[in-house]
């Protein structure tokens, strides 16, 4: 299983090229946890294919850890108070903090409200 606060998370294009990114994460049940706009890339790709990768992470995305196979779902939207649960109990007042910062574009009518998508990771371990 993965630990720490940050774990590189490489979804795959159509193409088979491989598009990682750094992401805050959270376990249960032998299962990670992620959320995203519902429109970004990685759950455009999840959504295309559930082939994942993911390892332990820096901040910044650099690797710090064995990178483990796996798969991903978008899971419906009923399962997102769950996902957000989890969120809250490991990052407690950094994801109140980056929620609350996220929604200023939004207020300012910069851009309209993104729908969010939860991922499901299955690492093969």
């Amino acid at each position: 299983m993965i630990s720490g606060d940050y774990m590189l998370l490489t979804t795959f294009r159509k193409s088979g090229v491989g598009v990682p990114t750094p992401v805050w994460f959270a376990e249960s049940g032998g299962k990670l946890y992620v959320y995203c706009d519902a429109e970004s890339g990685k759950a455009k790709r999840v959504r295309t294919s559930s082939r994942i990768e993911a390892c332990r992470c820096s901040v910044g995305g650099r690797p710090r850890g064995p990178v483990i196979a796996g798969e991903a779902r978008v899971l419906p939207d009923d399962q997102r108070e769950f996902v957000h649960d989890l969120l809250n109990r490991k990052y407690g007042w950094k994801k109140a903090l980056v929620g609350m910062f996220s929604k200023i574009p939004t207020l300012l009518h910069l851009r309209k409200e993104q729908p969010e998508a939860c991922l499901e990771i299955t690492l093969h371990t």
